[in-house]
């Protein structure tokens, strides 16, 4: 099941009433000019509509859509306030209200507002924040000319288009014949020397008296000099209206008095509603995208413990060997179940990435390491594939990035050079300091190339560029993970081909800045020899699990291996057994019918018994958010299907741990 399915089942499930009220949301911003907005917050990627354009100062088209050319766009006196509000908007989820000036191309200066709120993924970090623009320039202009001169302010006071009004005391004294015509009056004087209270219904939607409020607003306002809140208004005809009123106090005939401007916001506050319906619809698809994925994992995890478990046991097998014909059967067994649980983790992978729960640990590593680390992995690949590996550069550098992030990346691109190789061909592997101060990793091959007109759709998801009826295996994922583990880290990726001739990948990263190198020094570790069975045969594990055959490929394993092994079906029963016996080690499935693994361990950390005693998780749960969610209450957690070497590996730890290392 393909990402592209996994969507459109989550789309088909959106009421189809949210349909019409998106129609009516594009219709209202349309219709209130105002711009929309779409920020990516985890990858940095914008999109705006075309109005927004216009309020920058371009023809539709002309400007690039880009957070880069939003801030350039911001005055310069504005841009520290702005930056501020959307971080506290971020940090705090305080609300994106601001009022900032704009600089146009040509040098004008224009006053804008946004509006705007973030999006949450389903463990409450912000991924996303949306919101809209509007020209204001108009009101703002009015209102610093009308603080300038009393005589322009009565020019622009009776030709303005907005609602505006002159208060003296707790009255309108004036009002100009925009107020009039929107409230539903013949003329200006019919709302002259009227309490403001006398427009409005008699509660405010915070069920305040009208009156008192009124009062409390025009205190402020003449206290602080400037005071800006919403208001309810009432026509002549008896509705009521939501508007944003601004109040500013000014010199009027030797006192003060309050100019006031009041636009109405019932498009903006059905946009509000609008988009406060689409971002609880955004964070419920997010939430249910992650739980399917969660549930996909677990269900295509546990049969394909069974199959690879018993797999390696049926290869690994001394005491009844395999003939030729069988090893070669269970090869193919092997491989395929291999390459359907990569597709399962690249497709997780992915999904992670774009829901921003993919987090990176720099630290200050060595190049060289990383690369002779990640290569000492592929070379039995490169040897089984006749493709001879090279390393043509010696420096030593070092840079800061996430070293199994890094050593992933160098991995994916290393086998691609090799499975898309010519039979005999090379890998180059060669890394240079560049004149920006960074390191360019590159990865050439002397493969099939790929043909320019397939190049631009190298790093989209689930396209095998042709490939995908070949014999060699793939996903489609893996370069599009790559970048996006690149980006992460603060570099860049890229490739130069040609078809037939072969391919070069690099990735470019910062350099740390000062290149101080520090030899580790090689520590001698000498042979241990294996206890005595005898003394080991007593070490006692107990294995809860409800799945019969994951019981039974555990009990193959342990046939192998000098420990005893018990099992239980239940939780319930698991807790009785764990109680009655004393157990060297418990290992515990997460997903048990009736209580569950992690309450189950929840209890039995509860007990004098089992307080200190080693249990480790063993369980199809292999999302990033379940091994959070449950790592702090094991003492270690393997992921289904079973790699046997790293359960041989985890067991010695805790029942050998003189042989552990």
């Amino acid at each position: 099941m393909n990402k592209d399915h996994i969507i459109n089942q989550l789309e088909s499930n959106i009421p189809p009433q949210l349909y019409s009220e998106s129609d009516r949301l594009r219709l209202a911003i349309k219709s209130a000019q105002l711009g929309f907005w779409d920020w990516n917050i985890k990858t940095g990627e914008l999109f705006w509509s075309e109005r927004i354009a216009s309020l920058f100062g371009y023809e539709r088209g002309e400007l690039e859509t880009s957070y880069d050319n939003f801030v350039a766009a911001i005055h310069a006196d504005d841009k520290e306030l702005v930056l501020s509000a959307i971080n506290n908007c971020i940090e705090n989820r305080v609300d994106y209200n601001i009022e900032h000036r704009v600089t146009w191309p040509d040098g004008q200066v224009r006053w804008v507002q946004e509006t705007g709120d973030i999006i949450c993924d389903s463990e409450g970090d912000a991924i996303k924040m949306m919101g809209v623009i509007q020209d204001i320039h108009l009101r703002k202009t009015t209102e610093v000319a009308l603080r300038e001169s009393e005589e322009k302010y009565r020019q622009l006071f009776e030709l303005s288009e907005d609602p505006m009004w002159l208060i003296v005391k707790d009255e309108f004294a004036l009002a100009n014949s925009a107020a009039a015509q929107v409230l539903g009056y013949k003329n200006s004087l019919e709302l002259q020397n009227t309490h403001p209270s006398l427009l409005s219904p008699e509660y405010q939607t915070d069920q305040q008296l009208s009156f008192v409020k009124a009062n409390e607003m025009i205190a402020t306002a003449y206290r602080d000099g400037y005071h800006r809140f919403e208001w309810l208004h009432q026509k002549k005809n008896g509705e009521v209206f939501p508007v944003e009123v601004s109040l500013t106090r000014i010199p009027f005939e030797g006192e003060d008095a309050l100019f006031c401007v009041w636009r109405d916001i019932t498009e903006s506050k059905l946009q509000q509603s609008q988009l406060k319906i689409a971002k609880e619809e955004a964070e419920k698809a997010n939430k249910a995208k992650s739980e399917f994925l969660s549930s996909m994992s677990h269900e295509l995890r546990t049969p394909l413990n069974a199959i690879l478990g018993f797999g390696q046991l049926l290869r690994s097998d001394t005491e009844h060997p395999l003939d030729d014909e069988q090893k070669e059967n269970i090869n193919y067994i092997l491989s395929s179940g291999q390459h359907l649980l990569n597709l399962v983790n690249d497709v997780l992978e992915l999904s992670t990435i774009e829901a921003g729960e993919t987090k990176v640990l720099i630290e200050t590593i060595q190049l060289e390491d990383v690369i002779r680390s990640s290569l000492s992995l592929l070379k039995p690949v490169a040897e089984k594939n006749n493709i001879q590996l090279y390393v043509e550069s010696s420096i030593s550098i070092m840079i800061n990035v996430d070293y199994i992030k890094m050593k992933q990346v160098i991995i994916n691109l290393v086998s691609n050079a090799i499975k898309y190789n010519q039979q005999g061909g090379s890998v180059v592997i060669k890394w240079v300091k560049t004149k920006g101060h960074t390191v360019r990793l590159s990865i050439t091959d002397t493969g099939i190339g790929i043909p320019v007109k397939k190049q631009s759709q190298m790093f989209k998801a689930f396209n095998r560029l042709g490939q995908e009826n070949s014999t060699i295996e793939g996903t489609g994922i893996g370069l599009i993970v790559t970048k996006e583990l690149i980006r992460m880290m603060g570099g860049s990726i890229g490739f130069e081909s040609i078809a037939g001739q072969g391919s070069t990948f690099w990735v470019e990263l910062p350099l740390v800045k000062t290149q101080t190198l520090q030899k580790e020094q090689a520590l001698e570790i000498s042979n241990i020899d294996e206890i005595a069975e005898s003394k080991i045969k007593s070490k006692h594990a107990l294995y809860i699990e409800d799945n019969p055959a994951n019981r039974q490929l555990m009990r193959s394993i342990f046939n192998k291996l000098p420990y005893k092994l018990e099992t239980a079906e239940t939780g319930e029963l698991g807790w009785e057994i764990a109680l009655k016996q004393d157990f060297d080690l418990i290992l515990v499935d997460i997903h048990l019918p009736g209580i569950s693994g992690g309450e189950l361990t929840k209890k039995l950390r509860q007990t004098e018994q089992c307080a200190h005693k080693p249990i480790v998780a063993v369980t199809a749960a292999a999302m990033p958010h379940d091994i959070e969610l449950y790592n702090h209450l094991f003492d270690d957690y393997i992921t289904k299907p079973l790699d046997i070497a790293k359960l041989k590996s985890t067991l010695k730890k805790y029942l050998d741990p003189d042989l552990a290392g």
